[in-house]
């Protein structure tokens, strides 16, 4: 469980330090948060009906939100 946990802060910070180059730190903070939080809920959704359609879903998302930061 350690190591897991460790995996994914270490992901959420890095996502955190990209998002930053173009918003500030809060902003990035939460993005970050709500794209890993999608991620696992669209891979345990997919898992459980393997349905690609939750992943495809979660990746437009996840570009939305960044192409709406992107125009700011």
């Amino acid at each position: 469980n350690d190591q897991l946990k460790a995996f994914f802060e270490q992901w959420k910070e890095a996502l955190e330090t990209l998002f930053q180059e173009v918003m500030n730190k809060k902003e990035a903070i939460k993005l970050a948060y709500l794209i890993l939080v999608e991620y696992q809920g669209s891979v345990v959704l997919y898992k459980l009906s393997q349905e690609e359609d939750h992943l495809e879903q979660f990746v437009q998302r996840s570009l939305e939100r960044l192409e709406i930061y992107r125009s700011q």
